[in-house]
């Protein structure tokens, strides 16, 4: 626990003392975040004296959303702004905003690349053509990092509400050693090998020395060769259990895993409560 504190404070030593940001003196401090997993981050680490809102709504694909004007409207009145820093769409609203602090989520994270097939700009993440896997919320040390960033950036901002941010983030720490602890122990005689129909757990499977396949494919149906193929893989690697995001056909999975004999699943890796959901991914593949 001290260990906690002590980079808790070193932390927010290093931060740049700053007077603060200057909107909405009269009111809480607004704080924006792109996606909900974030957004349960942020709560915890600034507390009830800011205000935390997400700027994609239920059911919007996060690798293809596209801001509204209104949604624009939404980042200029904000006094931070958390963006995941691995979707597209953030830098767009970067450029266009003069006022609001942007802060990125993912330093610190050794990003994986190769399990999307996505095309991004040749200079934005060093990995030529490449875009790199964007969901590192759906991983307790993924987790970890982007609550450290906020606490980086909000000492930087509030220096006078430091102390409150380095306990917090202290606290947090400890409560996920916790939830590492349990999953690693439940994992450890689990299925090594699980099916999802798009590759949301791939931070999940690096930090268990699992392998996650994917096999659906986005916005169009599956060739008969395709399934096949797919229904082939998984058997071969003896999957038991295959996971499903519900915003995507279920006629096409519930083919698959019948094909396969594995469990469908339904998960929602954009949850705010990713430590329900990966609770439930991992209790699933414990299960005797």
């Amino acid at each position: 626990m001290l260990v906690r504190y002590l980079y808790a404070a070193i932390i927010c030593l290093f931060a740049a003392c700053s007077t603060g940001t200057t909107k909405g003196k009269d009111e809480k401090p607004k704080i924006l975040v792109s996606i909900a997993p974030q957004a349960a981050v942020a709560k915890v680490i600034a507390g009830d004296k800011f205000t935390v809102s997400t700027l994609l709504g239920r059911g919007s694909d996060p690798e293809t959303f596209d801001p509204s004007a209104s949604d624009r409207m939404d980042v200029d009145k904000a006094d931070v702004y958390f963006v995941t820093g691995v979707l597209p769409f953030e830098e767009r609203l970067e450029k266009s905003s003069e006022n609001t602090v942007f802060a990125n989520t993912s330093k610190g994270i050794a990003l994986l690349y190769g399990t999307h097939g996505h095309a991004h700009d040749a200079n934005e993440h060093g990995h030529g053509s490449e875009a790199p896997d964007p969901h590192y919320w759906s991983s307790v040390e993924g987790i970890r990092q982007m609550a450290r960033n906020m606490a980086t950036e909000l000492c930087r901002l509030y220096p006078e509400q430091s102390g409150n941010f380095v306990e917090r983030l202290a606290d947090y720490e400890y409560h996920l050693d916790s939830i590492d602890s349990v999953f690693r122990n439940q994992l450890e005689k689990a299925d090594k090998v699980f099916a999802v129909w798009h590759p949301s757990l791939s931070y999940f499977a690096r930090d268990y020395g699992l392998e996650q396949i994917s096999l659906g494919t986005e916005g169009k149906e599956m060739s008969a060769k395709s399934l096949t193929e797919a229904i082939d893989k998984a058997r071969e690697k003896g999957v038991g259990v295959f996971f499903f995001q519900k915003e995507y056909d279920s006629r096409q999975a519930e083919t698959i895993s019948e094909g396969i004999g594995s469990k469908l699943v339904v998960i929602n890796p954009m949850a705010e409560d990713w430590e329900k959901e990966l609770t439930g991914v991992c209790n699933e593949l414990s299960r005797p």
